[in-house]
């Protein structure tokens, strides 16, 4: 149990010992043969089930975003042999692929034997943040496939090879354009962003602050979108320099840089843009572990002016039994990035009055599976000041 959580009620202690009391061997029979029983039972197999065909399903999803079946349904609908000529693709595999998809909501199918996209697959469709995840998780895949090696490795596997700067302490050398693909992470980031930034823009109140900067603002999506939404805001955007640079050529495409300042440099090396009351840590911290996210907020701290704020939003642990989903992924995700780690609402709060932030808030969201926002204020003035 977390510090600080309650010890569960009477109701809950009674509701495990009888779940328990299902799961032994012996009750297995008796409980499938009673209608008031049977649908726990029903319950449990279909999730054990769903745990081991989780690989298989993210392969149906990848197998169908590269082979564009997603696009060739949504021109017109098709046979599997159709298909199948123009994927050159034989036709049996590929119509386990479409029924496995119809299965998961991905494709429809009539008597006659024709395809077409269903309600999950237009969905998949029309946001390429997720379908530009579904072929990067594909490093995780390869990681994880024998996941007790996994677990016992030291150096970076694939993933930690995408994610170098995650775990490089050379700012220097991170800092070159170029260097260790941090314009292709750029790319990924700003394509899965788009959630994130909804929950963020939809919840968080920027009416009440005056100038923004964004910390690792990448190639300055969240930046843009909130410039464009709140008009009397100004932006302040810092990232490593090859990556700046793509935020600026955005912002000069949207006709923004009269209100936005690009600052390029490495958040652990140099100093941070000043004049800024409201600071935002957007999927920045998850990606470093304790101490380098201690040593960076403590520059925020000092950045701010006495009254300012902080806001960190990115996917956090969800309370007990909501994040069946989300959690094993993003554990195990940022475990094979090599550094950085899944915290929770409260785990952050903590870090966050280590650094000197008084006020801590967790501002709710619609969506907390892509976002949960935690925010803390600025109360003194810096030492020197």
């Amino acid at each position: 149990m977390e510090p600080g959580a309650q010890a569960p009620g009477w109701w809950s202690r009674w509701w495990r010992q009888w779940e328990h009391r299902l799961a032994q061997p012996q009750s297995y029979q008796w409980a499938r043969s009673h209608w008031y029983t049977r649908w726990l039972v029903r319950r449990r197999t279909n999730q054990l089930f769903g745990w081991m065909s989780g690989f298989v399903q993210s392969q149906v999803l990848l197998a169908s975003v590269r082979l564009g079946l997603l696009d060739r349904l949504a021109d017109a609908p098709r046979t599997a042999r159709e298909l199948g000529l123009l994927l050159s693709v034989p036709e049996h595999p590929l119509r386990c692929l479409l029924d496995s998809g119809v299965a998961m909501g991905l494709y429809k199918c009539n008597r006659a034997g024709v395809y077409r996209l269903g309600g999950a697959g237009h969905v998949l469709r029309s946001q390429p943040g997720i379908t530009a995840m579904i072929e990067h998780n594909h490093l995780l895949y390869a990681d994880m496939s024998e996941p007790d090696a996994f677990l016992r490795r030291r150096d970076p596997g694939r993933m930690g090879q995408y994610w170098t700067y995650a775990h490089d302490t050379d700012a220097a050398r991170a800092a070159q354009p170029g260097a260790h693909d941090m314009v292709r992470y750029s790319g990924l980031m700003d394509a899965s962003q788009g959630f994130v930034i909804t929950e963020i823009l939809d919840h968080f109140p920027f009416e009440d602050h005056h100038r923004v900067l964004d910390i690792g603002c990448g190639k300055g999506r969240f930046m843009t979108a909130l410039a464009e939404r709140h008009t009397h805001l100004s932006v302040q955007l810092f990232d490593l320099p090859a990556v700046v640079d793509l935020a600026a050529q955005r912002l000069a495409q949207a006709q923004l840089m009269s209100r936005a300042q690009c600052v390029g440099g490495s958040f652990i090396s140099d100093p941070l843009p000043v004049g800024a009351d409201l600071v935002t840590l957007v999927r920045v911290l998850h990606d470093h572990d304790d101490a380098t996210v201690l040593a960076l907020l403590r520059k925020v701290w000092q950045t701010l002016p006495s009254g300012g704020r902080v806001m960190v939003a990115e996917p956090m642990r969800l309370p007990q039994g909501q994040g069946e989903v989300v959690d094993p992924y993003f554990h195990f995700y940022l475990l094979a990035m090599g550094a950085g780690r899944l915290r929770s609402p409260q785990e952050i709060a903590q870090l966050l009055q280590q650094s000197g932030f008084t006020g801590v808030e967790q501002v709710p969201t619609a969506m907390p599976i892509h976002a949960q926002i935690v925010t803390a204020q600025k109360i003194g003035v810096n030492p020197n000041d």
